[in-house]
């Protein structure tokens, strides 16, 4: 079994590899090993708890990132960010959908209540509020990451948080958490028509209800869940054919299909 020393240091080192260091582990290893909270868990690991020491790694994991990312202060342009998840977008990025930069049929939304993979996480979560996100291709890369030469299709017009991404650097990042996320009703306006079919999609098509209905698995439980899924596909058309609304621009006005939460959450709920 390894110990927590070598867990550190293998840790550290596939941590550079992966962010294309030009440091050596052992050039750096000093750091962390003379660090405090390094010392402190290594006198104290064996009287941890197993809760304890996950909370310890985390810790630890935090103190890995920095010290590595002190080696390598700079955008090296991997494409990384783009790769493993879209931006979601702030109230400062709604001149970037008024403007145009950012084209409607770019975005879908997820609904309050929605499961979504945090990042800080490294896991699925319910979403506590409504957001607004870049669509992506399958494997959660952001639709404007051009993979051929790792570069952004609308670098000039990238929604805020992709402007303070900084994977060196993290804390301006993780300031955004006391920012307001963008949601349909400030592009919208809650006094129009559209609002109205909107806010009865959500109360018709709630996801807390799907989601309770997906845990329920009887015989009631799915009829409903197939009258919800038709219901759905019906305000879809009528958005379609009574506000003239693009299918392609459908995910940001109602967020996906019900059909598509149903496939996606039946086995994660």
């Amino acid at each position: 079994m390894q110990t927590l020393k070598e867990l550190v240091f293998f840790s550290l080192a596939d941590f550079l590899r992966r962010i294309s260091s030009p440091a050596r582990p052992e050039e750096v290893w000093p750091q962390i090993e003379k660090h405090p909270l390094y010392r402190h868990y290594i006198a104290k690991w064996h009287e941890l708890s197993p809760r304890k020491q996950r909370k310890a790694w985390e810790k630890l994991s935090q103190l890995i990132a920095k010290v590595g990312y002190a080696t390598r202060p700079y955008c090296i342009r991997c494409g990384e960010c783009c790769k493993n998840g879209s931006p979601s977008l702030y109230l400062e990025d709604a001149f970037l959908i008024n403007s145009g930069h950012l084209p409607k049929d770019a975005l879908f939304t997820i609904r309050t209540g929605e499961l979504a993979y945090s990042n800080e996480e490294g896991r699925l979560v319910r979403a506590k509020t409504e957001l607004i996100k870049i669509k992506e291709h399958k494997g959660r890369q952001c639709i404007f990451f051009q993979e051929e030469d790792n570069k952004c299709e609308i670098y000039p017009h990238r929604p805020l948080q992709c402007r303070v991404m900084a994977c060196w650097q993290p804390e301006e990042f993780k300031a955004l958490k006391k920012k307001r996320p963008l949601q349909r009703k400030h592009l919208i306006g809650t006094n129009t028509p559209l609002w109205a079919v909107i806010s009865l999609h959500e109360r018709r098509c709630s996801v807390t209800e799907l989601i309770n209905l997906l845990r329920q698995k009887d015989k009631k439980a799915n009829e409903r869940l197939q009258e919800m899924a038709y219901y759905d596909l019906q305000i879809r058309h009528f958005l379609k054919e009574n506000f003239q609304i693009p299918t392609q621009e459908l995910e940001f006005y109602l967020g996906r299909p019900i059909s598509t939460l149903i496939r996606l959450y039946q086995n994660a709920v």
